[in-house]
C-alpha cells in the first residue's frame, strides 16, 4: 500500500511539474507620446504590436497643415519603447483620417484611412517601414468607409467597409502573390441588413476570419449585435458560422470588438446591461475546428452603468484584456477609462488588478482603454481623448508581462523531442504531439505515436492472432500450412505455386481476397 502511495505522489509530481503554469506579474506601464500631437490629433484611436514594433494610429492630427489628414507613430522596442518613425500618406488630405484602423504581421502592416477609403500596405525593409502599395476597394462604393478596419495574416489582407449597401456592411480580400497585393474577393452575409455594421471589426488567426456586426437586429429589439466566422480553404474565404451572445438584449451592442488566438475568441457588447445600463460585457467562446461554442462571459468586478466595458478587447494565449474607457475610479474622476486583464487557469477566467496610466498620467475624460492589443510579453492601450498636448490629443501605455515560473517565448520550451511543437503560451509552455513525424512508412509496424514525455513510440502489429503480415501488399493473411501448399491464400515456401494462383484466385470469388491481392500476386507470378 505504501508503495503504491508513494508511486501515485510522484506520478503527481511529474505531471505538474510539466505542465505548470506560470505566474503573471503586469507592470505598471509605460507612457508613449509624441512630441507635439497638438488638439484633436486623437493618437491611440487604433493600436498594434509586433515583437518588436508597435504602430499607433492618430487619424486626427495636423499633417503638413491639413487637420484630420492622420499620421501613424511607429514605436521601436530598444531599452524600453520609443517612437522611431512617422508615416503619413503621401496623398492625404483633410478628412482622410489616416491612421484610424491599423494591422501588423510579421515584415507587414496594413494602416487604414476611413475618410480617404483606401489603405495603404508598409513592409519593414531593415529598420525601416516602407511604402509598398495603395488598396481601393473595387468596385468603388462612395461612403462604404473602407479601410474603418484591417486586419492581416501572412499573404491575406482583409479590410472592412461597415458603410457598403446602406450600412448592411461588406469585407474585401485581398492575397499577395510574392509582387504586389490584389483583390481577391468580397465577402458579405446573406441574412445582411441595412444597418449592420457588418465589418465594423475584424480579427484574423491562421485560417479564420472574425467579422463583427454589432448593428444586427433581432425580433423585438434593435442592435443585438452579431459576430461572423469564414474560414478559409487555400484558395478562397467560405461562411462557418453566427455566433450570438447566449443572453443578448436589444442595444447591447454585440459584436463592437473582437480577437481571436487560436481556439479562443472573445466578443465586445459594451452596451450589456447586467451591471447596470451600458455598463458592458465580454464574451468568451472555445472552437474545435469550425465549430465554436460560448464559454464564459467576463465583467469588471467594479463595472458600472455606462462603464462601456468591451468596447475593445484582446487575447493572447491564456490572457484576456477588455477595455472600459467611461470607467470612473474612486475619486470621482469621470471617464478616464481602465483595462481589466483576464488568466485562464484550466477552468475559468480569473479577474487580475486593473491596469491604469502610471502617474502623473491618467485623468478626467481620457477614455483610457478605448482601443487594445497584447502580445505574450506586452500590452499596448489607447487613450485617445486625452489633453496633455492639447484637447484630445491623445496617450498610448504599454504594460510588461513577466512571469515568475515559466517562458517568455518558443525557444524557452524546447523539451528536445524531435516528435512536438513547443510553444510559449503566457508564461506556460505547451508540448503538443505531431504523430506524422513517428511514421516510418512500414504497414506491419503498426502506427506509430508521439508520447510528448517519452517521443516516438513504437506500433503494434495491426495483424491478429493466426496472421501474417504481407509488407508488400500491406495486409493481414492467414498463416500458412507448413504441411501442404493447399492453403487458401498464402505462400509457404517463399515462392508461389500455380496451385497457390488457383487459391488465390478461388478466394477473390469468394470475397475473401480483394482485386489489389490477387493483382500483386499475379504481377510476382508472370
Amino acid at each position: 500500500m505504501k508503495r503504491k502511495v508513494f508511486l501515485f505522489f510522484i506520478i503527481v509530481f511529474i505531471f505538474m511539474a510539466y505542465f505548470v503554469k506560470a505566474e503573471l506579474t503586469i507592470d505598471g506601464g509605460a507612457l508613449i507620446r509624441p512630441v507635439g500631437l497638438g488638439s484633436q490629433a486623437q493618437f491611440g484611436t487604433s493600436v498594434a504590436l509586433g515583437e518588436d514594433y508597435a504602430f499607433i494610429g492618430a487619424p486626427g492630427h495636423l499633417t503638413t497643415n491639413v487637420a484630420g489628414n492622420g499620421t501613424v507613430f511607429v514605436a521601436k522596442r530598444e531599452v524600453g519603447w520609443a517612437i522611431t518613425q512617422k508615416l503619413i500618406a503621401t496623398d492625404g488630405a483633410s478628412g482622410h483620417r489616416f491612421g484610424s484602423s491599423v494591422a501588423i504581421d510579421g515584415n507587414w502592416a496594413v494602416v487604414g484611412a476611413s475618410g480617404a477609403e483606401a489603405v495603404y500596405v508598409y513592409e519593414l525593409v531593415g529598420s525601416i517601414w516602407t511604402f509598398r502599395q495603395k488598396l481601393v476597394a473595387s468596385p468603388n462604393n462612395p461612403g462604404s468607409i473602407f479601410g474603418s478596419s484591417v486586419a492581416i495574416s501572412g499573404t491575406k489582407i482583409v479590410v472592412g467597409a461597415y458603410g457598403s449597401n446602406s450600412y448592411s456592411g461588406r469585407v474585401y480580400v485581398f492575397n499577395y502573390d510574392g509582387f504586389q497585393w490584389a483583390q481577391t474577393q468580397i465577402l458579405s452575409v446573406a441574412d445582411g441588413a441595412t444597418y449592420d455594421f457588418f465589418g465594423y471589426v475584424l480579427a484574423i488567426s491562421d485560417n479564420t476570419l472574425v467579422v463583427g456586426a454589432y448593428g444586427d437586429d433581432e425580433t423585438g429589439g434593435t442592435n443585438f449585435g452579431s459576430t461572423y466566422l469564414f474560414y478559409f480553404d487555400g484558395e478562397l474565404w467560405n461562411y462557418g458560422q453566427k455566433l450570438k451572445a447566449p443572453d443578448g438584449g436589444s442595444g447591447d451592442n454585440f459584436g463592437e470588438s473582437v480577437d481571436i488566438d487560436g481556439s479562443t475568441l472573445v466578443i465586445g457588447a459594451s452596451r450589456d446591461d447586467d451591471k447596470g445600463s451600458n455598463a458592458g460585457a465580454a464574451y468568451v467562446f472555445n472552437g474545435v475546428s469550425d465549430q465554436w461554442n460560448f464559454q464564459s462571459k467576463l465583467a469588471g468586478s467594479d463595472s458600472h452603468a455606462g462603464d462601456w466595458f468591451g468596447s475593445s478587447v484582446g487575447v493572447n494565449g491564456n490572457l484576456i484584456v477588455a477595455g472600459s474607457p467611461l470607467w470612473d475610479d474612486t475619486n470621482g474622476v469621470t471617464n478616464r477609462g481602465t483595462l481589466y486583464p483576464f488568466i485562464f487557469d484550466g477552468s475559468s477566467w480569473l479577474e487580475q488588478d486593473k491596469l491604469l496610466p502610471p502617474t502623473p498620467w491618467g485623468s478626467y475624460d481620457d477614455n483610457f482603454g478605448n482601443s487594445v492589443t497584447l502580445t505574450s510579453e506586452n500590452i499596448l492601450g489607447g487613450a485617445k481623448l486625452a489633453d496633455w498636448q492639447g484637447r484630445d490629443a491623445g496617450d498610448v501605455y504599454i504594460y510588461e508581462l513577466t512571469y515568475s515560473e515559466g517562458c517568455m517565448q518558443d525557444l524557452d520550451c524546447n523539451d528536445n523531442i524531435a516528435c512536438t511543437t513547443d510553444v510559449c503560451n503566457v508564461g506556460t509552455c505547451l508540448h503538443s504531439p505531431q504523430h506524422d513525424l513517428c511514421n516510418d512508412g512500414a504497414f506491419c509496424n503498426g502506427a506509430e505515436s508521439c508520447n510528448t514525455l517519452n517521443g516516438c513510440v513504437a506500433g503494434t502489429s495491426p495483424c491478429g492472432a493466426g496472421q501474417t503480415c504481407n509488407e508488400g501488399m500491406d495486409s493481414c493473411q492467414s498463416a500458412c500450412n507448413t504441411d501442404a501448399d493447399t492453403v487458401p491464400y498464402g505462400d509457404c515456401d517463399g515462392e508461389i505455386e500455380s496451385n497457390e494462383i488457383t487459391n488465390y484466385i478461388e478466394g477473390y470469388y469468394s470475397g475473401n481476397v480483394n482485386i489489389e491481392e490477387l493483382s500483386s500476386v499475379l504481377d510476382a507470378y508472370m
